[in-house]
């Protein structure tokens, strides 16, 4: 389902709140990761902590204007009348959430790239305003791809509980955005995909807790 793409009569309202849930949920633990995370760089100074805190940061705004716009969408049902300015705000809402998750992978990934690619890796320009909703899904998948294939490498090596937990949220990130891809073929995957999200992240932030308690 395409949500910013399609008229909103052909959705029905009960999506929006269930929608509005799943998003809320998932924007939340960002926030907390976020927290958790800036927390680790104040006592460590680890930019690499730093990074993820910024990363999550981005990502709780992406998924909070995904809230907002639901949340708005169901309350709001006269509005249906007018598509216009549901498939103003439907549209824009994503826009961010485009630009806001592509800000945080690319940060993920340069916590993993060589420091002479790092040096280099923004010069690479990506016009994001032609970005649709197959090519921003097929982007991430590329992006986080990198990143969990270091995630894996990491496991492999320290093989301990804390990289597990970071290992798999990251392959729910991957997995995440892999049955985004299939949502024509079956709606319910869009809240399995946000489902599945929640719990990853929520893996990462019982990460960041363990290691804050040490």
């Amino acid at each position: 389902m395409v949500i910013e793409a399609i008229s909103p009569q052909l959705i029905p309202v009960w999506f929006y709140m269930y929608g509005g849930v799943a998003y809320g949920i998932v924007a939340a633990i960002s926030f907390l990761i976020s927290f958790f995370s800036f927390k680790l760089y104040k006592t460590s100074s680890l930019k690499t902590n730093l990074i993820l805190s910024l990363s999550f940061l981005s990502l709780g705004v992406a998924f909070s204007s995904l809230l907002a716009a639901s949340l708005y969408t169901y309350f709001y049902i006269p509005y249906f009348q007018d598509d216009v300015n549901l498939g103003f705000l439907n549209r824009n809402a994503f826009n961010l959430y485009y630009l806001t998750s592509l800000i945080s992978y690319v940060l993920f990934s340069t916590m993993y790239l060589p420091g002479k690619i790092k040096n280099k890796f923004f010069a690479f320009y990506v016009p994001l305003w032609y970005i649709d909703w197959t090519n921003f899904h097929i982007l991430s998948i590329f992006i986080m791809g990198y990143v969990l294939l270091m995630n894996f490498m990491n496991c492999y090596k320290k093989r301990n509980f804390n990289s597990y937990l970071v290992t798999f949220a990251f392959f729910t990130i991957e997995v995440f955005h892999l049955l985004l891809l299939f949502i024509p073929f079956d709606v319910s995957l869009y809240l399995a995909a946000h489902a599945l999200l929640s719990v990853g992240f929520g893996s990462l932030l019982i990460m960041l807790i363990r290691v804050s308690v040490k």
